[in-house]
């Protein structure tokens, strides 16, 4: 499946040394994260869908009443849906990875926070399509607590409301190659109304990111050139 035509950029880093080249590769900003981007405003995020999987959650979510006279009122339910994962060969030649949410009619309650734990913050661009199929739109993005944990989070009052979908957010990478090595957490936090809405990260399954290469195998490549550098010297 092709999403269109553009100029392309520069990537010329070799995937063993992704990592150390890509912020030497150059990388375009995204506009204004509210408004969402496309391909018309910006072409190097055309590419092929080479990967596009669908996998269903389903964890448990609590509700704290606190005002239902003296003691709160604790309520449970499953929290179901679905979300889609994609990888995208862009037009410059690198992939870009792209997330969905789609929450059951019967979920107990919203989505508020997506977490991708797992892709290295090297040059990279979150945001969302405004030119795909979608929903809700998220009002951030951003990493939290890691360099290696991206979370895109909705409105407080309205998350990814039950019997709807996300738009397709995702994150623009150099990267060169990938794999499944990211996870992906769920969260139903938020206030509303004087009652919290609780239930922490329920759920967590493996997704596509950017391979990168074992520490083993970069002082190898490195040791080499030096020991040659040096045989030639």
């Amino acid at each position: 499946m092709h999403q269109g035509f553009g100029p392309p950029r520069l990537a010329a880093c070799l995937v063993g040394l992704w990592v150390a080249c890509a912020s030497a590769a150059g990388f375009e900003p995204s506009p204004t994260f509210a408004a969402g981007t496309s391909v018309a405003e910006e072409p190097w995020l055309a590419g092929d869908i080479v990967e596009d999987v669908t996998t269903p959650f389903d964890f448990l979510g609590t509700m704290n009443w606190c005002c239902r006279g003296d003691d709160p009122v604790v309520d449970t339910g499953r929290v179901t849906g679905a979300v889609q994962s994609r990888v995208v060969h862009s037009i410059d030649g690198t992939y870009d990875f792209y997330w969905r949410i789609f929450v059951n009619n019967d979920s107990f309650l919203p989505i508020n926070v997506m977490s991708i734990t797992g892709i290295p913050a090297v040059d990279q661009v979150a945001s969302w399509r405004n030119d795909l199929d979608g929903g809700e739109a998220p009002r951030g993005a951003g990493l939290a607590g890691s360099v290696l944990t991206w979370d895109f989070f909705f409105n407080s009052t309205s998350a990814v409301p039950i019997g709807s979908s996300s738009v397709y957010m995702f994150i623009d990478t150099q990267a060169t190659a990938y794999t499944r090595a990211a996870s992906i957490g769920l969260s139903v936090f938020m206030e509303h109304a004087g009652n919290s809405l609780g239930g922490s990260s329920g759920f967590i399954y493996p997704t596509f990111a950017p391979a990168v290469p074992e520490v083993p195998t970069v002082v190898l490549l490195l040791g080499g050139l030096a020991a040659f550098a040096w045989r030639r010297r």
